[in-house]
């Protein structure tokens, strides 16, 4: 089976098992779901991404500041740096704040430790245990 594509033009070529016959072609037209609206690249109505028509599909690349979604319910979000705005809930004395491609991390400060269960906080690793 060997498929081309001349001037948008799907071309299957079928070789038969008796090699003394001649190929089938099968011509399928490709459609251009980009061109036609079909496509499923925008969603809620924002612009955040392109469509590139493909050979019997199409593919959506995001738009500079949006990246891929990683729930999926929309192809692509904007770019959000929670460390820029100071929306992120590290604690500023113990850690910097370091963005991550769909959220942010952490990074504990020389001489503090993250505990399990607690992303988001640094400890300097002094524990007080009581005497049972």
């Amino acid at each position: 089976l060997d498929k081309r594509d001349f001037n948008n033009h799907h071309f299957t070529f079928v070789q038969p098992s008796d090699v003394s016959h001649s190929y089938a072609v099968l011509c399928e037209r490709d459609i251009d779901e980009c061109t036609i609206g079909t496509h499923e690249c925008h969603s809620a109505g924002v612009v955040s991404s392109s469509c590139v028509n493909t050979i019997g599909s199409y593919e959506c690349t995001c738009k500079q500041g949006y990246t891929h979604s990683k729930d999926q319910k929309v192809f692509c979000q904007q770019v959000v740096d929670e460390c820029a705005q100071g929306t992120h809930n590290c604690s500023i004395n113990t850690s910097v704040c370091k963005d991550t491609l769909h959220s942010f991390q952490c990074d504990c400060n020389v001489g503090y430790y993250r505990f399990a269960g607690e992303p988001f906080s640094c400890h300097n690793g002094l524990t007080t245990c009581g005497n049972g």
